[in-house]
C-alpha cells in the first residue's frame, strides 16, 4: 500500500513482513520504544492529571519531532513551526474517530431496538 511520498523523491510503502524498513524508520524503533515505556511510566505515576497530561504531550511531541527530522531537509525550526498544526491535526483526528465510533455504536443499538420492536 502506497502511503505517499516521503519528500525525498521516494515513495514510502508500508513494510510487509518480508520487506526491509527504510534505515531511518528502523532507527526510530528503539527510540519510540523507549518513549512508549516512558509514557507508560507517566501513566502509572502518582503525579496529578494536569502534570501527567503535560508529560505525556512531551513524549508525543518528541516522537513527532524525531519522525519529522527523518526528512532530508527538515530542521528543528521546521518542526517547531509545524508542531502546533501536528498537535491540532492529531486532536481533530481523535475527535472524529471518537465521533464516528459513537455514531456507529448508536446506529447499531438503534437498529437492534428497531428490529426488536418489529417482532
Amino acid at each position: 500500500m502506497n502511503t505517499g511520498n516521503d519528500g525525498n523523491g521516494m515513495g514510502m510503502d508500508e513494510a510487509d513482513e518480508d520487506e526491509e524498513l527504510y534505515p531511518e524508520i528502523q532507527a526510530l524503533i528503539p527510540e519510540f520504544l523507549r518513549l512508549m515505556r516512558e509514557l507508560a511510566e507517566i501513566k502509572r505515576s502518582d503525579m496529578g492529571a494536569a502534570e501527567r497530561r503535560v508529560a505525556a504531550e512531551g513524549v508525543f511531541k518528541e516522537q513527532l519531532r524525531r519522525a519529522c527530522l527523518t526528512h532530508s531537509t527538515a530542521t528543528e525550526e521546521d518542526f517547531e513551526r509545524l508542531w502546533p498544526r501536528l498537535r491540532d491535526d492529531d486532536i481533530c483526528e481523535h475527535t472524529m474517530t471518537v465521533y464516528f465510533q459513537v455514531i456507529d455504536a448508536l446506529t447499531e443499538e438503534l437498529r437492534d431496538e428497531f428490529e426488536d420492536s418489529e417482532e
